[in-house]
């Protein structure tokens, strides 16, 4: 289309469905695939966006990526975004994203679980709720989709009924989260921390924690299990580990 076609596009789209509250743009899909727009394309659309948009939904654009090859993300300093919509595999890169730009990381696209032969939709409900626990102790957001080879038609195209592992342990996760500070981040400095282990079997987790006395919980996130250890906890301490994986330790300040 041509860029008055676009505009167009996009007034028509933000009238019929910027009243909505649940509502969020994203200018494109793999923006970086289309080779018909050049950057100052997209770059216009968003600022025509944010014109136009009497509400200012959040408003981002989402990257494509072949996995395990590269991964071109957009300038998110731009002021016409809101958040950080990336597609990429490795959540153990939130942080840096986040220390990038002072906007919120949204992994919009990690991976699916399910069984399919496409290399993006066959991850375990464990690995993909390992990437969930990652991306949010790194102070980031993440999308779920499951795609399995008995679901007609897949999940991620129309809904339907969730039948993975990792939903419920997601719902954990966010429960967690809601637990804790707003910013569980910036807490830290507060007394409060949210380490994730992952798949790692580490006899022993060190923490500083300062003069301050601290209570320890031991988080199974794939038993979905929460144990306070006895006691409390300041300066330099080591605290024991059973022998498995997919364990957290949250750490808060009780004085």
């Amino acid at each position: 289309m041509t860029a008055e076609e676009d505009r167009r596009f996009v007034r028509y789209v933000v009238a019929r469905l910027g009243a909505f509250r649940n509502v969020w743009w994203s200018m494109a899909n793999e923006f970086d695939f289309n080779k018909a727009k050049t950057m100052a394309d997209w770059d216009d659309l968003l600022q025509y966006l944010q014109r136009i948009d009497p509400y200012r939904r959040l408003a981002s654009i989402h990257n494509g990526t072949a996995m395990y090859e590269y991964a071109s993300v957009y300038d998110f300093s731009k002021p016409w975004t809101t958040h950080q919509s990336i597609q990429h595999w490795d959540a153990g890169l939130t942080d840096e994203w986040r220390r990038r730009h002072a906007k919120p990381v949204v992994l919009d696209e990690i991976g699916y679980e399910g069984d399919i032969s496409r290399r993006w939709g066959n991850l375990s409900g464990r690995d993909l709720t390992r990437r969930f626990w990652r991306t949010m102790a790194g102070g980031g957001f993440m999308g779920h989709g499951e795609c399995y080879v008995d679901s007609k038609p897949a999940w991620i195209s129309a809904g339907g009924r969730l039948v993975g592992e990792s939903p419920a342990r997601i719902a954990f996760l966010r429960q967690v989260i809601a637990e804790g500070p707003p910013d569980w981040i910036a807490a830290r400095a507060d007394g409060y921390r949210l380490d994730y282990l992952g798949e790692r079997r580490y006899a022993h987790h060190d923490l500083d924690l300062g003069d301050d006395e601290h209570t320890v919980d031991l988080i199974d996130t794939w038993e979905m299990t929460v144990t306070t250890l006895p006691g409390s906890y300041r300066g330099q301490c080591r605290i024991p580990l059973p022998d498995r994986t997919d364990l957290a330790v949250r750490v808060r300040r009780t004085t």
